[in-house]
């Protein structure tokens, strides 16, 4: 398997929250995801692969390019976000 950044998984596990958040239908296209934060299709199925090992992603059983975030995803991303230092103006 081709080594890829943790920041690189994080970064699509922001991604795919900024995409669903709190939807109704949270279910979205890995490569749509990917697309939208620029990280490389060629590196995508790794960072899917431990995304969802890292229990942060879970893929769609009938499609496995469909994707959704798990309670544990929701809540490392919003951690990050209130760890996040503010700036003031």
């Amino acid at each position: 398997m081709t080594s890829v950044h943790p920041r690189l998984v994080s970064r699509f596990v922001d991604a795919l929250y900024q995409r669903v958040g709190d939807a109704a239908n949270p279910w979205r296209r890995a490569n749509d995801v990917a697309r939208f934060d620029g990280i490389p299709m060629g590196k995508l199925e790794v960072v899917l692969a431990r995304a969802t090992s890292a229990g942060l992603v879970e893929r769609h059983a009938d499609d496995p390019d469909l994707i959704t975030l798990t309670a544990a995803g929701r809540s490392a991303v919003r951690s990050k976000l209130l760890d996040a230092p503010t700036q003031s103006s």
